[in-house]
């Protein structure tokens, strides 16, 4: 019986907050030299039905075409998206989709070819991280097929939709988003 305690308690929480990563998720990556090409400037909080968030280079937007040479240049260059210091303050009870360059009034599903993985809360409600915690998505070949069948929208954006209707006290937010490449 104490084996079974041992299980649950210990290896349960971490094979459910696995379980509804993206396969291209990984949870802080080991130590990786990213170069921010764009990202959110501020705070976001996720709400429903969608939270659309304009990634920016510097002061601008980042364009379709920005993003088209540098897949296409030839290099070996992998393209991420980085969410730093997702929190609420209580489990929204509900997974999030994230969705790159959907276009606005589109009702998207998990086989878009807008689609990007899923983004948990599970262990990250209460206190804010502070800055260091973050979930990396590989969205190269994703870039790439939206480049080759003229997908992309005039100015990046991501789009977080909610899998259901999130519990009202959870106030989900995240600290930021970037674009990076590696």
């Amino acid at each position: 019986m104490r084996g079974l305690f041992i299980i649950t308690s210990v290896l349960l929480p971490f094979l459910l907050c696995n379980a509804n990563q993206h396969p291209g998720a990984t949870d802080q990556p080991a130590r990786r030299h990213f170069h921010i090409i764009a990202s959110s400037n501020e705070e976001i909080e996720l709400i429903v039905p969608e939270t659309r968030i304009a990634l920016q280079a510097d002061s601008r937007a980042l364009s379709a075409e920005t993003l088209r040479n540098l897949i296409c240049s030839g290099g070996s260059a992998h393209v991420f998206l980085l969410v730093y210091d997702q929190f609420a303050e209580t489990a929204p009870g509900v997974l999030y989709h994230l969705y790159f360059d959907l276009p606005a009034n589109e009702k998207p599903g998990k086989e878009d070819t807008h689609y990007v993985g899923a983004l948990n809360f599970y262990g990250r409600t209460g206190v804010a991280s502070g800055g260091n915690s973050f979930v990396s998505y590989d969205i190269t070949a994703l870039i790439k097929s939206l480049t080759e069948s003229n997908r992309l929208t005039p100015a990046t954006t991501l789009s977080i939709v909610p899998s259901g209707s999130p519990f009202p006290a959870a106030k989900p937010r995240i600290g930021r988003i970037e674009l990076a490449t590696e």
